[in-house]
């Protein structure tokens, strides 16, 4: 799209978000709305019908019966309020629930204070640098992403007590959040979240609900669409990400529900035309998603898929483009996963999902096998379907049925597969998977999400993960620990000195999520060479300030990775003495040992995983403390293996598996 149609097309929408602005959404408009809307019609539009769901709870209890015993254990946590949420617990919320506190702090927010009028100033009020304040916490809690559970575990046991923690659960937050009070209405992509997990939850249930509930189930659900209206998450200078493709998923989902109404078709209409711009505009024509980060990927093809369903399930349909593009985003998915089915945590995670009938509250968020399940059943698509079987269960809930997968061919030898446009490059045999990430920050998201990680990697061996990215521990709560996990210093990669890859404000909100990038990365080579596979790559973040043009080869043979780390004198800056540093994070719970000269062991109790053969001459080998972050709000200990060499030297290592 040009700029002059960027231009109108971002006119368009903000003269819509000024007419809902001005819309005054009292008891008789929305009752005007609510009475339009015939919730058992309604129902039928979504796979969450209570016909659907019922048969599919039937498929449930007689093809996978653990996934019934599973759902019954999570709700029982959802009936106690006890869940695990942003690394937080499992712990107890309460009864009832305060839904504008960071339980973290214990720090409430004022439920009665309309924060949207203070404009971007509102940031000011409600993060505190100091005081660690972690707002996510009443948002994510205000997703109610427990809705489904309890809907799907009513279906499979008819048992009461879960449409009545439904009720209970929704009918108070409704009544502590009015519209527009509070800080659960300021994140539109939060509200669209909310207002798709309430609309499953509804249509589920709604034949066991009282008439005067579903009024104000109904009319708190339109207020949501206005909400998202009137608050589009265009972003500045227009670098859009995530949150306004959740704003277009949510205002679909709405669409479909109130499309007896003007604003319904509106909505719908608007959101059909946007996603399908937005899918170009925020994914790689390789199918990644252009916020460097794995699992925002995920969230961004789950959204995606979840609005494909729908749409076919109302004889719609998005073009051929989208489903295209959106089948590559899954085949990445697929292709980075690990055998222990879960993803390298390239840059930021916030355990961030839409719908969870699987799993909610306990299932790893690194475990991305539910997407493929889906996926691979939307599509049948058995390369997708095969590593998301464990997960088959989501499949049904969504879909309806999960075809029993063919087994894909043995891996006779190492393979490669690229995803030049996101700069991914990735090496696997029978058992060894490595994933190289080495791509620019895209300048059309502002590298909010993104981490000093070019020319960083990930190993795994089988089940056993052995180099792993550092993850994400926390966001604005704590602006050190948010700087310390996207630093250079914690990714396995090469630093000079103590320069920066990528420059990046460390002190103010807004910088929490901008990032400029100086490494301008390339990838030269990546091609089989016989039986070897070898990727080359360089950065340039280093030349201004150091003079060096840095470079690293890595060839893959046999069990055996190879890695040449390098500095090139380039320009006039070059320093006389420049130290310079690989490190390799190790996965939690192995141990390096310094052996003789130029071994460090790796062990996990008294196996030996591998081992590191360092060639070159006079490296100094240290052994580092530091952390991995499996899920947002959690962090374990780790070792760091950090190698210190010099220009003139270089590093030759070989990492040698067990």
């Amino acid at each position: 799209m040009n700029s002059k149609m960027e231009v109108c097309r971002r006119s368009r929408i903000n003269e819509a978000a000024d007419r809902y602005r001005k819309i005054d959404p009292d008891v008789k408009y929305l009752r005007s709305k609510a009475e339009k809307t015939d919730i058992a019609n309604v129902s039928r539009r979504f796979f969450s019908s209570p016909e659907e769901i019922a048969a599919k709870a039937a498929i449930v209890a007689k093809d996978f019966p653990e996934e019934a015993i599973a759902l019954k254990s999570t709700c029982k946590d959802i009936l106690d309020h006890r869940f695990n949420l942003l690394g937080y617990g499992p712990a107890g919320f309460g009864f009832p629930i305060k839904w504008h506190c960071d339980y973290r702090s214990s720090k409430e927010w004022a439920g009665d204070v309309n924060y949207l009028a203070l404009g971007q100033k509102m940031f000011d009020v409600i993060v505190d640098k100091k005081a660690g304040l972690e707002v996510k916490v009443p948002w994510d809690l205000s997703n109610m992403m427990w809705l489904p559970s309890l809907a799907c575990s009513y279906h499979l046991t008819g048992n009461r007590k879960y449409f009545e923690a439904f009720k209970n659960d929704m009918s108070d937050w409704i009544v502590k959040n009015p519209y527009p009070l509070g800080v659960n209405w300021i994140c539109p992509m939060n509200i669209a979240i909310r207002a798709m997990n309430m609309i499953v939850g509804l249509t589920a249930l709604y034949p066991a609900l009282e008439k005067d509930f579903l009024l104000e189930a109904i009319c708190s659900l339109f207020q949501h669409g206005i909400a998202i209206m009137a608050y589009p998450e265009l972003g500045n200078n227009d670098k859009r990400n995530n949150h306004y493709l959740t704003d277009l998923a949510g205002l679909y989902f709405l669409g479909h529900f109130f499309r007896d109404t003007e604003e319904g078709v509106e909505w719908l209409d608007f959101s059909t035309k946007e996603l399908e711009l937005e899918l170009e505009y925020q994914f790689y024509p390789d199918g990644v998603n252009f916020e460097e980060s794995t699992s925002y990927h995920r969230l961004s093809s789950e959204m995606l898929l979840l609005c494909a369903i729908l749409a076919r399930d109302n004889g719609k349909g998005f073009s051929k483009d989208f489903t295209d593009r959106l089948h590559k985003s899954l085949n990445f998915t697929r292709d980075i996963l690990q055998a222990d089915g879960r993803i390298p945590m390239f840059g930021d995670n916030d355990n961030g999902r839409m719908l969870q009938f699987h799993g909610f509250s306990k299932t790893a968020s690194a475990d991305h096998r539910h997407i493929l399940a889906v996926g691979g059943e939307f599509f049948n698509d058995d390369s997708l379907r095969f590593p998301g079987k464990n997960a088959a269960a989501e499949a049904v809930w969504l879909l309806g049925s999960f075809k029993s997968p063919s087994r894909p061919a043995d891996k006779t030898g190492p393979i490669l597969k690229k995803y030049p446009d996101s700069g991914y490059f990735i090496i696997e045999d029978k058992k060894t998977k490595i994933v190289i990430r080495n791509a620019r920050i895209n300048p059309s998201c502002g590298g909010g999400h993104a981490h000093c990680d070019q020319m960083s990697f990930t190993l795994s061996s089988g089940l056993q993960e052995i180099i792993v990215d550092p993850g994400t521990y926390l966001y604005s709560s704590n602006f050190e620990e948010r700087n310390c996990f996207r630093s250079v210093e914690f990714h396995n990669t090469i630093q000079l000195g103590s320069e920066p890859m990528h420059e990046y404000d460390r002190n103010t909100f807004g910088g929490l999520w901008w990032m400029k990038d100086l490494a301008d990365a390339e990838t030269t080579e990546f091609r089989t060479e016989g039986k070897k596979i070898v990727f080359e790559g360089k950065i340039h973040s280093y030349e201004k300030n150091c003079g060096y043009l840095v470079c690293r080869k890595m060839t893959y043979e046999h069990g055996v990775l190879s890695l040449v780390d390098s500095a090139i004198p380039v320009g006039k800056n070059m320093k006389d003495k420049c130290p310079s540093c690989s490190r390799f994070l190790l996965a939690p719970g192995l141990v390096p040992s310094v052996e003789e000269k130029g071994i460090v062991m790796i062990r996990k109790g008294s196996r030996i995983i591998c081992f590191f053969e360092i060639l070159s001459e006079t490296c100094n080998t240290r052994i580092n403390d530091l952390w991995f972050a499996p899920g947002y709000g959690t962090k374990i200990p780790a070792k760091q293996i950090g190698i210190e060499w010099t220009p003139e030297i270089n590093l030759k290592l070989k990492i040698l598996l067990g």
